[in-house]
């Protein structure tokens, strides 16, 4: 096999792999405030679904560049 079809493999199945595994997360009630388009924020991935780290009732949101905890807006 080619290299660029070995990659394009390995990609369809991780990407098969990373929505089987948000499919099964739970979605705490509310949704993510808006993000303003001029915001600066850090491109950190401080979580990746609801019920991973995020205490209480926060949800795990875009900040325009990464994800973090946010309270929900309802």
């Amino acid at each position: 096999m080619k290299p660029a079809t070995i990659f394009v493999l390995i990609a369809l199945i991780s990407m098969n792999m990373n929505i089987a595994s948000q499919s099964n997360s739970k979605t705490k009630p509310g949704a993510c405030p808006k993000v303003p388009t001029q915001s600066i924020a850090t491109c950190d991935e401080r979580c990746s679904g609801d019920d991973e780290v995020c205490p209480g009732k926060m949800k795990c949101c875009s900040n325009g560049s990464g994800h973090s905890c946010r309270p929900p807006v309802f």
